[in-house]
């Protein structure tokens, strides 16, 4: 099997970094329970031969109850961006296949240690007339189990919607494709093998802690890839003006992808001050991906790829019992290598957050 396109991983992960150093990051999501601390309880207590007196009798250990989160309300200001880099096996020719990364309002909303997120475009980031009027939605929820002695197993599905795409290829001008989309819809799921360190607390939660403390954590994930059009399946994706170069794979109208990730990382809390927090992430794996393309032409193909998955978040944030608030970055990409394509699948979001615990 063929190595995914160097020079697609590059681009991708120079997005990734110039993102995150501008602060953009992921939005936020909720925590799970925390458990109260046993406490003594005074007793008076008869010896046999001696008379009464006042002593502290430790109650029998019981188990932990959880104390349950209160409400939460979080608005954000979120920035958007997704791509497909596709690379011919030989790098002769590169197409980019990107919305117009959209500026998002929302808000996570959290009970009883379940959080939902929810936010839409409320601008563009770039030029409409050259990148497309691009339309965004985005539905996350989240909730951080407890298993296997109180070790987090932090679970998240999501959907993230784009509609219209603009495409881009070395020598050629960008074309905006109306109506072409870009869903994802999916879960993901971290296991940390830390019992005293929580993934939520640090990136999502922002819950109030102290100290410094890092853990190795475990990840998985299923995601559905669909790019291309909905209701026209006789229409190409990739225009005229962009197809030289890429043969009878210029026909396809849908790109449709499962994935299967498996990988390990490392995360780390740092407690720069008592309210402040510094906290980084990173994961790599393995990615499985099964593959359907759908031809404007008539007909289907379907093939089978291993390639490679990576993630990077930073978080800064200020946290108190009642009100935190911060930045948050982060990037996720998969890439498999086909036998028609190297594929470069990115997102990488950003939300300036607030919020209050009542």
């Amino acid at each position: 099997m063929d190595h995914p396109s160097t020079s697609s991983l590059r681009r991708a992960w120079r997005r990734a970094v110039a993102v995150s150093v501008a602060g953009l990051c992921l939005a936020p999501g909720t925590r799970d329970a925390r458990a109260k601390d046993a406490t003594a309880v005074p007793r008076v207590t008869k010896v046999a031969g001696k008379p009464s007196e006042t002593a502290m009798e430790k109650p029998a250990e019981s188990p932990r109850e959880p104390e349950r989160d209160p409400v939460l309300v979080r608005p954000f200001l979120q920035i958007i961006y997704a791509a497909f880099d596709f690379d011919t096996n030989d790098d002769a020719v590169s197409l980019e296949i990107i919305p117009n990364p959209t500026t998002n309002l929302g808000v996570t909303l959290g009970a009883w240690g379940l959080g939902i997120s929810l936010s839409m475009d409320v601008g563009r980031v770039e030029p409409i007339e050259e990148y497309g009027n691009s339309e965004n939605f985005n539905l996350e929820l989240t909730y951080p189990f407890r298993v296997f002695g109180g070790r987090e197993l932090d679970v998240t599905a999501f959907l993230h919607y784009h509609e219209t795409l603009s495409m881009n290829r070395e020598g050629a001008s960008r074309q905006v494709v109306d109506d072409a989309v870009i869903n994802t819809l999916g879960i993901d799921a971290a296991f940390v093998f830390d019992p005293k360190f929580s993934i939520a607390d640090a990136f999502s939660d922002f819950m109030p802690r102290t100290g410094s403390r890092g853990s190795w954590f475990m990840r998985s994930s299923l995601e559905l890839w669909f790019l291309g059009f909905l209701d026209e399946p006789d229409r190409r994706l990739i225009p005229d003006e962009l197809s030289d170069g890429f043969g009878d794979f210029v026909d396809v109208s849908r790109w449709s992808q499962a994935s299967a990730t498996l990988g390990a990382g490392y995360a780390y809390d740092w407690n720069i001050t008592h309210r402040f927090f510094l906290s980084m992430l990173g994961h790599l794996g393995l990615a499985g991906s099964l593959f359907d393309l759908s031809f404007a032409s008539g007909g289907t193909e379907s093939s089978r790829a291993l390639g490679f998955s990576a993630g990077l978040q930073l978080a800064a944030s200020f946290v108190t019992k009642e009100f935190h608030a911060g930045l948050v970055s982060g990037a996720v990409a998969d890439s498999v290598t086909t036998h028609r394509v190297d594929v470069v699948a990115q997102r990488v979001s950003s939300t300036l957050f607030a919020g209050m615990r009542f």
